[in-house]
């Protein structure tokens, strides 16, 4: 190797590569790609019935549609819609994946198609969905905040057909509203696990499509691999076979580590859609094993990037149980102390959690990309118990020997507990207190 110019590196990018190129069509392979043809399972063709009979009677019948991760769910319903959009141009078709789309209002807007005042954004979905027949898709409705209330009004004030797809099986059982049970009574249809035969075909159509070559044997192989280790997770199968591919590299003993190289990308994929919220709690997790500790390090960092806006336990449980049921991570209870308590423990690479938020906030971390150097002056929570105010201050374990070597001989802050979640309680005289003393007091630990 030795020196180069622009012209050099020019003629290097415009020269063949020495390996074999065999991907003819890249977008075959892609997460988000829905192809002309899928794989007819028994599952979707009952989803095909349900829909005929609405279309052709306009009485609707609501759907949920569970199934793991990878199982079809998404691209199933994705291709059903392009199949009612081409054949019935008269009837709307909208898919919402309620990973982004995550409020009531958001649901709304995406239905009308534009953005609309929130005061009357209800009433134009309504007449609407009166005035037509529609199909609404929910994808991930686990993501949905506070999903009552939409569900109640899309299926008692429109005449629209819901398809509301989910990966915990619980879901419907687990809604807490009977007035919206009793207006969906939806048919619930399970998308089992794809089994090797199914992951084969699939790939194979997937190599017709978008390989000039391939080895049905590796193929085998792949779908082997995945059914057994990966929960028939049809994605890494696909991603896996892009990565030997575009590496022509066909050789058996190498196609347990592209699968595992798919996998990775996958989660990824996963966590890289997260909504904010979800991606915060799946990072407190990262920073605590206990779900005490973990939700009090996820409300502080919504505080810091949302400062009119907090996470109560509620949500932040909704979203572990959502996560989990993504497979990116495992709750556990376990017993601590003569009581029952819950351990979260992370089911993908912490690289991966830990790159993914920093990227996306990084603007809200300080210069070392740490979010750390953010997290020392913030209040979890403050209350008033007779004489004395209460302030749980966040802080970083490391920080937390600093802190008390600097504050311990104050006389107006006196350090009467170290919790084991690493937080300091302060308690301050209640008549030493005053807005503007406190902010003294905090600026002080910002320091």
């Amino acid at each position: 190797m030795g020196f180069v110019g622009v012209k050099d590196i020019a003629e290097k990018i415009r020269s063949k590569p020495k390996r074999e190129v065999i991907i003819t069509n890249p977008k075959i392979f892609s997460l988000d790609y829905v192809p002309e043809r899928i794989y007819l399972r028994r599952e979707l063709d009952e989803v095909i019935k349900s829909v005929r009979n609405y279309l052709s009677l306009g009485v609707p019948e609501h759907i949920i549609v569970y199934g793991s991760k990878g199982s079809g769910k998404t691209v199933s319903l994705k291709f059903l819609l392009r199949a009612i959009r081409e054949g019935y141009k008269n009837v709307l078709t909208v898919y919402i994946n309620c990973r982004n789309t995550n409020t009531e209002y958001k649901v709304y807007k995406a239905i009308l198609g534009r953005a609309v005042s929130a005061l009357n954004a209800r009433d134009k979905v309504i007449r609407k969905l009166k005035s037509k027949k529609a199909i609404i898709v929910l994808d991930d409705i686990e993501a949905l905040i506070k999903p009552a209330d939409l569900l109640f009004i899309l299926s008692r004030e429109t005449n629209a057909q819901m398809i509301i797809s989910a990966t915990n099986i619980y879901w419907y059982k687990n809604l807490q509203d009977e007035a919206v049970k009793s207006s969906l009574l939806p048919q619930q249809i399970v998308f089992k696990q794809y089994n090797p035969e199914e992951i084969s075909k699939i790939l194979l159509m997937r190599a017709q499509e978008g390989l000039a070559r391939y080895d049905e044997g590796i193929i085998n192989l792949i779908a082997a691999l995945v059914a057994r280790d990966y929960q028939s997770d049809v994605r890494i199968a696909i991603r896996a076979l892009y990565h030997i591919a575009k590496n022509n590299d066909w050789n058996g003993d190498a196609v347990r580590e592209y699968v595992e190289l798919a996998s990775r990308e996958v989660d990824l994929y996963t966590i890289n859609t997260l909504s904010d919220t979800n991606l915060i709690v799946l990072y407190s997790a990262l920073r605590e094993k206990t779900t005490s500790r973990a939700y009090k390090i996820a409300k502080a960092i919504i505080r810091r990037i949302y400062p009119h806006s907090t996470l109560s336990k509620r949500t932040y449980f909704k979203a572990i149980n959502y996560l989990q049921a993504l497979g990116l991570l495992l709750k556990i209870q376990v017993k601590a102390k003569g009581r029952y308590t819950y351990e979260i423990e992370l089911l993908v690479d912490r690289d991966i959690v830990e790159r993914a938020f920093k990227e996306r906030f990084r603007e809200f971390l300080g210069s070392s990309g740490d979010e750390d150097t953010k997290e020392r002056s913030s209040i979890y929570d403050w209350r008033i118990h007779g004489n004395t105010l209460e302030i749980e201050i966040a802080c970083p374990r490391t920080e937390i020997e600093s802190i008390i070597s600097r504050n311990i001989t104050r006389e107006d802050i006196r350090f009467i507990a170290l919790t084991r979640e690493g937080d300091i309680l302060a308690k301050i005289p209640k008549n030493r207190y005053n807005k503007e003393w406190l902010e003294e007091q905090l600026e002080k630990f910002k320091k």
